[in-house]
């Protein structure tokens, strides 16, 4: 299934993204033109399945996997800064963790996740 948007230009979080669902929304964003951040559990076997998630994602642009807790909202404040410093604005954060409550969702105006959690990832 294709992304029925060009998504150029567009820096996509995925947070979980280092498992089949976060692995398969990465794909089809980055087929859409989004380059592609991934978070995974800290640990050297998160880091090498994150690593093979974003080796098999379309090249030509500066995808990146990065160590980061849902639970640990330093880590996420500390993501958000190195995002906006290696990409500026964080424009379509998504979680795919099952930990996340459901009601996560993604503002394409605001480019802000509706998740408690995700708000360490809130600029106001």
């Amino acid at each position: 299934m294709a992304y029925p948007k060009d998504l150029s230009g567009t820096v996509a979080l995925i947070v979980g993204g280092a498992g089949a669902i976060g692995a398969a929304t990465g794909r089809m964003l980055a087929e859409a033109g989004a380059t592609i951040v991934v978070t995974h559990m800290p640990g050297a076997e998160f880091e090498r399945a994150a690593a093979e998630v974003i080796g098999r994602l379309p090249g030509g642009r500066d995808h990146a996997a990065y160590p980061a807790d849902v639970v640990d909202s330093a880590s996420l404040v500390a993501l958000r800064g190195e995002i906006e410093r290696r990409y500026g604005r964080l424009r379509m954060p998504i979680s795919t963790r099952s930990t996340t409550p459901s009601s996560t969702a993604c503002s394409r105006s605001t480019g802000v996740a509706s998740s408690p959690r995700s708000a360490a990832l809130r600029r106001s």
